[in-house]
């Protein structure tokens, strides 16, 4: 079942394509639309899919991917 409308979903429908959430950011999944879907972050995150930021003042669970310290190096790599 599609959920409603999110305000993000304008901005990941042009940037991001999937067939599986495993093409998605790890706070995201893959919303199908005929033939093509589009990544949407999950609830209390934001962003095009491809990339998804926990909501600022959001609790995080424990069962949630939390970026290991490598991985936010790298991330931090890509800011310019």
């Amino acid at each position: 079942m599609l959920a409603e409308f999110h305000p993000d979903d304008s901005l990941a429908k042009l940037i991001s394509t999937c067939e599986s959430n495993g093409q998605c950011s790890g706070h995201a999944i893959c919303i199908k639309r005929s033939n093509t879907g589009f990544c949407r972050c999950l609830p209390n995150y934001h962003g095009n899919g491809i990339s998804c930021w926990e909501e600022i003042g959001s609790e995080t669970n424990s069962n949630e991917k939390i970026p290991t310290e490598s991985q936010e190096q790298s991330i931090e790599s890509l800011v310019i």
